[in-house]
């Protein structure tokens, strides 16, 4: 059961527009269910295991202060020991900051291009002393290019 001041105080931040649908459903899901890892939140909430959307909502939530570390335990979904967090209720929702973007750790397609670029220099170099890269090193030089947009 929900307490009266944590259902004022996400009542607020969903008026105000700090919490999304996603983030508001893995917020009520910590504070119902809590400690929680981000694998008990996805698969909860109805996404499938691995897909990172509401791991990345839990990651705003701490970010905003309205969740915090709370362990680290075994998670039931994955098996693995893994991070636990809680949702925390703030004094004065009002307050309540929106979460600033979190930065992607995907490289650009500027990068790919530049590591293609290195790979094929590699790949020239050692076709130049006669040796051949193997069927998995041509089948990873397709993606690559795919992935950066090249032919």
């Amino acid at each position: 059961m929900i307490a009266a001041t944590s259902l004022a105080a996400y009542r607020t931040l969903t008026d105000n527009g700090l919490l999304s649908p996603a983030r508001a459903r893995a917020w009520a899901h910590l504070i119902e269910h809590g400690p929680c890892t981000k694998g008990e939140v996805n698969q909860v909430l109805g996404r499938a295991v691995g897909n990172p959307s509401y791991h990345r909502r839990v990651d705003e939530l701490v970010h905003m202060r309205l969740a915090q570390f709370a362990g680290v335990r075994k998670c039931h979904v994955s098996g693995f020991e893994a991070e636990t967090f809680s949702a925390l209720i703030p004094d004065d929702p009002a307050a309540v900051k929106r979460p600033a973007p979190i930065n992607s750790t995907r490289p650009s397609r500027k990068q790919i291009g530049r590591a293609i670029d290195d790979i094929d220099a590699c790949v020239f170099t050692a076709q130049r002393m006669n040796v051949y890269p193997g069927d998995d090193a041509a089948a990873v030089m397709a993606w690559l290019k795919r992935l950066a947009g090249r032919p």
